[in-house]
């Protein structure tokens, strides 16, 4: 008898994409289907674990974390997310009230021992 051992991913598609449709920040992975959503001025992020959508809230930094360098981090009791930004370029440099930028970076998503990274590109703004 031959037994497979199927390790599904971590991560998939965000579902119910109606909670993207507002100010905050949402990346793509090749396949250009929502993988993660950030709401703006700190709230929480959504993304699609395990085969469901769930909010994790802010850990750190503080609200400001989009505007600057290092890592954002998002958990909850079974999930620990980070986002480290590579690159950031204005979406309207010849404009003073630009309200989006493009964001490309790597998350790392981990549960218990596993964990995963994915390169993703987004776009931040309302």
């Amino acid at each position: 008898m031959f037994f497979v051992f199927l390790m599904l991913r971590l991560v998939a598609p965000i579902v119910d994409t109606r909670a993207t449709e507002k100010c905050g920040c949402l990346f793509f992975q090749k396949s250009h289907k929502p993988l993660f959503f950030a709401e703006g001025d700190g709230g929480p992020a959504l993304m699609n674990l395990d085969h469901q959508d769930v909010w994790l809230p802010l850990v750190s930094p503080h609200q400001d974390a989009w505007d600057g360098e290092g890592p954002i981090r998002y958990a909850n009791e079974r999930y620990q997310v980070t986002l480290t930004k590579t690159k950031i370029k204005l979406g309207c440099p010849e404009k003073d009230d630009c309200e989006y930028y493009d964001v490309e970076g790597t998350l790392t998503v981990r549960k218990g021992k596993r964990e995963e990274k994915i390169r993703v590109r987004g776009t931040c703004g309302c």
